[in-house]
């Protein structure tokens, strides 16, 4: 008992001691420029051996009202290290600590001689994520939706026609015409980075959709009220595709797709019109040019009448197969190539390109078909055609849609190519009921063919005068 007592004596003496021996360095920092304390600037401690190399220790910031302190240190010789940004380093050497000692010191940083370079610092904004998309929403003068290529690529679209039905108040019909607030196509119209592409059908307003592949699009924007900047021949809304200028690494993507249905496809009932080599491609290779010229006279073919034997030639030099065929019908089929890569030049510009060719043929087949039409005539309306049999129609696209972009500090130029070729065939077999101009009520046969192209060359530029 007595031992442990003595042992207590003993730490309670030497304790005051013990805490003495350890050294404190405090300073503050003043900002020369303007006679204030100056936050948050660098204070490395070094230990500075008996040879001058010096040994990092610890390091630390002043605070709000540029203090700093180091503190527990043993005995010794240091060097304080301080800087900040755009001012001039200080370095205090030979600072020595002897047992409990502190050490106040007061550092005043003077702005360095030489400015900073100036750092300027360009960028453009995205405009394919979800956030760009909302943000211009959020600024537009106007009642606008929109989708961008990141909301696209994570629902798996494979055209716009696809994509764009996402859009709250559009609705596609026939799987590639937009339908906005349930106004039909004609109310509609559709744009290409802003500027007003024809549609492919005279008697549409819109283009078809389901020609372009999403992966080569930033943004859909789809205006639903009207605005100074768009000209006032829609009423239902504006389809601006926006597509993308080149892809910053390379992209090559081939896809292929294939629409099967059982009620119209590998059914050998198909009727078609055999047509021209040429009609899988979209165009007739005057296969059904008319041999005839325009507004050539052509006699009655009467009894008696020399002139009336150019009937008979006339009448040869039209082709004599005027039926339809049957075949088995083949299912939809898709084929796609997409290519985009950009190219780094001197003095920061920069040059790239994008292109995609698309290929589809849809088949479509009807057991079923009927046309039926009434005329009002007094009493009552009356049925003037009846129609009934088979229905099959073919049709083949083929769009290329490329683009080639130049940018540079002074702006940026790109042209883009738009070009679709369209074959449609139809042929139809039954019974036909005519009580027009012209009565007939028998079996009857129809072929038509329908071809159609666009072709449209866009082009932009945007300079920055500096």
């Amino acid at each position: 008992m007595r031992t442990n007592n003595l042992l207590y004596f003993f730490v309670l003496t030497l304790l005051p001691f013990l805490v003495l021996a350890q050294s404190t360095i405090d300073g503050k920092v003043i900002d020369g420029e303007f006679n204030d304390v100056l936050p948050f600037a660098n204070v490395i401690l070094y230990s500075q051996s008996e040879d001058g190399s010096l040994v990092n220790l610890e390091g630390s910031t002043t605070d709000f009202d540029g203090n700093f302190s180091f503190s527990d240190l043993p005995a010794g010789v240091y060097t304080i290290d301080i800087s900040f940004v755009g001012y001039s380093t200080v370095k205090i050497s030979d600072i020595e600590l002897k047992v409990g000692d502190v050490a106040p010191i007061s550092v005043t940083l003077q702005p360095a001689s030489s400015e900073l370079e100036e750092v300027v610092v360009t960028t453009t904004q995205k405009r394919n994520n979800e956030a760009s998309v909302l943000s211009i929403q959020k600024n537009a003068a106007v009642v606008l939706d929109g989708l961008s290529l990141q909301a696209i690529r994570r629902a798996g679209d494979g055209d716009i026609a696809q994509a764009v039905r996402r859009v709250p108040g559009v609705s596609i019909q026939e799987g590639k015409y937009v339908y906005v607030r349930g106004l039909g196509d004609r109310y509609s119209k559709t744009l290409l980075n802003g500027m007003e592409i024809p549609g492919l059908d005279p008697d549409r307003n819109t283009l078809q959709l389901d020609v372009f592949p999403t992966n080569l699009i930033d943004n859909i924007q789809v205006l639903k009220s009207g605005n100074a900047s768009y000209d006032a021949d829609f009423s239902g809304g504006i389809v601006d595709l926006s597509l993308r200028d080149f892809s910053s690494t390379p992209l090559n993507t081939f896809t292929v797709g294939i629409g099967y249905n059982p009620d119209m496809h590998f059914n050998s009932d198909y009727v078609y019109d055999e047509g021209s080599k040429t009609d899988i491609f979209g165009f007739d290779n005057g296969y059904r040019e008319f041999p005839l010229p325009r507004g050539i006279d052509i006699p009655l073919p009467e009894r008696g009448d020399a002139n009336s034997l150019v009937v008979t030639n006339y009448t040869e030099s039209v082709d004599k197969n005027l039926n339809v065929s049957n075949k088995n019908s083949s299912p939809n089929l898709t084929l796609g190539f997409t290519s985009s890569n950009s190219y780094d030049l001197k003095n920061e510009r920069k040059v790239g390109y994008m292109a995609s060719l698309n290929y589809r043929s849809n088949i479509s087949y009807f057991d079923d078909y009927l046309e039926s039409r009434y005329e009002k005539s007094l009493p009552a309306f009356a049925n003037t055609v009846y129609n009934t049999g088979r229905l099959g129609k073919d049709e083949r696209f083929i769009s290329f849609l490329g683009g080639i972009a130049y940018g540079s500090k002074k702006g940026k130029q790109k042209v883009n190519f738009l070009f679709i070729q369209n074959g449609e065939s139809t042929a139809i077999q039954g019974d036909f009921l005519n009580n027009g101009e012209n009565n007939y009520d028998g079996v009857g046969q129809i072929k038509s063919y329908v071809q159609r192209q666009i072709i449209s060359i866009p082009f932009s530029s945007k300079n920055y005068f500096l």
